[in-house]
């Protein structure tokens, strides 16, 4: 399926060829281990928006709205030249849920949160896989994102590339 919107466009057949998400569990995933405390942070740092209502999910997600930084990655890293950004609309243990205009190119992307405004040191980067999507008017996709690992302790110079766009994409928010 292909989706274009002015000068974006969109496939979905990476998300049709490779649908099959298998759930996992921390116990299952060290990687998710270790950025489990990271995220738990992130909702312990930040305050809700609203109030969830009939939550009727077997996990607890936590509404928060935090800017983000979007990369498309590879094998070789982030792409440094198809970056944009979005908001959390959802926060959980495993994943969380993100609104953007920005349409990735692959299943596989970085997020980036930096938050200095909250005692947040440096940008933080996960790895994460794209586990649902949804078009929604005006150009918007809402993406389902499923962390894969945090970056910052075994990728930290080559997502370290990254600082600079997230920095600025903060200081205009």
């Amino acid at each position: 399926m292909r989706f274009v919107f002015g000068d974006l466009s969109f496939t979905s057949h990476f998300l049709e060829k490779n649908s099959e998400m298998s759930l996992f569990s921390f116990k299952k995933s060290r990687e998710l281990v270790d950025a489990a405390p990271k995220i738990r942070k992130l909702i312990d740092m930040t305050s809700p928006n609203k109030p969830m209502m009939n939550e009727t999910r077997s996990h607890r997600r936590y509404n928060r709205v935090i800017p983000v930084l979007i990369s498309d990655w590879s094998e070789k890293g982030p792409r440094l030249d198809y970056t944009g950004f979005g908001f959390t609309t959802d926060i959980c243990d495993y994943g969380f849920g993100v609104i953007s205009q920005h349409f990735p190119k692959t299943r596989d992307n970085v997020i980036g949160f930096y938050q200095p405004d909250i005692g947040m040191q440096e940008p933080w980067y996960f790895q994460v896989k794209i586990a649902s999507h949804r078009v929604e008017p005006q150009n918007y996709i809402r993406l389902g994102y499923q962390i894969v690992t945090y970056l910052n302790d075994s990728e930290a110079t080559i997502v370290k590339q990254l600082d600079q766009k997230l920095i600025q994409m903060m200081s205009t928010s």
